[in-house]
Parts: C-alpha cells; structure tokens; sequence
C-alpha cells in the first residue's frame, strides 16, 4: 500500500505495528495530515493509536482499515469525528478515492 500511495504522490510513512506507527508519529513532531491504520495490530492496537494520536492532535483525520463490519469499528474507535472507515478488501482505486476525499 506505501509504495502505491507514494506512486500518487503521497509522502508516506510505513510502521509494523502500532508502537512504531507512534513513534514516527512523535519523531515527525505530529506534522501528519493523515493516519490510516488497520484495527487489528499486534501490541498497540488501532483504536488505542489511534487516542494516543487524538490526544496529541485531535482533528487529525483517520482512516481505519479493517475486514470487521462497520458498527463495530465505529465503536472501537470511539465513532469520532473525522474518523472514516475502509472495508478490506478493497480496491488500490478505492482506497485512493478515499484519501483524496479525506484530505481534500
């Protein structure tokens, strides 16, 4: 999906799990526009990055992936605002329509 995403011109930052996914976060001093996360991640998972992130900067927009249905997402990630949801599977178009959505 990084590389795909840096195909359309995103600057992108990958993380194996959640812990890294918050430490770029910090590294980058919380100059991210958009974090798109699965839910399901070993050890810190996407709804408990996801607050870490919303404590630090709480109108970043968040895009959630996941195969689960959507209300229970919705309630795992606390159904916050600015918080949009993605099915798996999905398509690379999809996914891509759904960013530009998100940051425009």
């Amino acid at each position: 999906m990084g590389r795909f995403l840096t195909n359309l011109g995103y600057r992108v930052q990958e993380a194996a799990d959640g812990f890294q996914a918050w430490s770029k976060f910090c590294d980058l001093d919380g100059q991210v526009d958009l974090l798109v996360t699965d839910l399901v991640m070993p050890d810190l998972s996407g709804p408990k990055l996801i607050a870490r992130i919303r404590d630090h900067s709480p109108l970043l927009p968040v895009l959630c992936i996941s195969g689960h249905p959507t209300a229970e997402l919705n309630e795992k990630a606390g159904g916050q605002a600015r918080t949009c949801f993605l099915r798996k599977p999905f398509t690379p178009s999809r996914l891509a329509a759904k960013i530009h959505e998100m940051l425009c």
